[in-house]
Parts: C-alpha cells; structure tokens; sequence
C-alpha cells in the first residue's frame, strides 16, 4: 500500500481542489485518485454508500481538472 492511500481519500481530494500551482495539481490529482481507488476497493462488498456516491463524483471532478489541465498546457 502506498502513502497516499495510508492518508484520508478526503483530505488528498481538497488538497488536490486547493492546490494553486499547476506543477502540484497533477500530482496532488494522482494522489487523491489512487486513494480513493484504493478506498473504493476496500467498500466493493458492502452495500452502497453516500461515502461510494461521493467517490465515484470526486474521481469525475477529479478526471475532468486534469482535462482542462491538459488542454490549457
């Protein structure tokens, strides 16, 4: 398991939304994405959640940041 997904999914997502500099965004994005993966496995047998809805929108505001990232470089 590596660092990030040791850390609170939550707290690596606002990093990620806060984060001013474009150098850290792309970093701070693969750090919130793979622990919420990681956190998204962990809850693959048990019953929907609100905490799964809210992963699954956090990896698509996530996804869409780092397009508009791309696209602005």
């Amino acid at each position: 398991m590596s660092e990030p997904t040791l850390r609170n999914w939550r707290t690596l997502y606002a990093a990620a939304m806060l984060e001013g500099e474009s150098v850290q965004l792309d970093l701070r994005i693969e750090e919130a994405e793979v622990a919420i993966r990681e956190r998204l496995r962990e809850t693959v047998d048990s019953v929907p959640t609100l905490e799964e809805s809210e992963l699954y929108s956090a990896l698509r505001i996530l996804r869409r940041v780092r397009t508009h990232l791309m696209s602005a470089a």
